[in-house]
């Protein structure tokens, strides 16, 4: 299970299953890692079959959970789109489960890019 913690402090990995995240913001031309200040935190899902905890697919206060996905055939990688991924403001950490998967991949379609602060 990934775990990022918010207000500062860094994005870090800890899995049941002690194999490595590789998390991409960037590539596959959806969108990077921007530090640009935003309003208010909203992690909201995107496709791929990913699921953020809160009301209809998004989340905005607290710690927020992504699960589901999409797996690759070889079970290896784990990939999740955001429309927004903005974790900032209320939000107070992410969660993302890795289902046993050794990368983890998130695509970021929002054209302001995204904000891990």
């Amino acid at each position: 299970m990934a775990v990022y913690q918010g207000s500062g402090k860094s994005l870090m990995a800890s899995f049941r299953s002690h194999r490595s995240l590789a998390a991409s913001l960037t590539g596959l031309g959806i969108g990077g890692l921007l530090s640009m200040p935003a309003v208010a935190g909203n992690i909201k899902a995107g496709g791929l079959g990913t699921v953020v905890s809160g009301p209809v697919g998004g989340c905005n206060t607290g710690r927020c959970d992504v699960t589901v996905g999409t797996i690759s055939s070889d079970g290896r990688n784990l990939f999740h789109r955001f429309d927004q991924f903005q974790a900032d403001g209320a939000i107070t950490g992410v969660t993302v489960d890795a289902r046993g998967a050794s990368s983890v991949i998130l695509g970021v379609i929002d054209p302001t890019g995204a904000f891990l602060n």
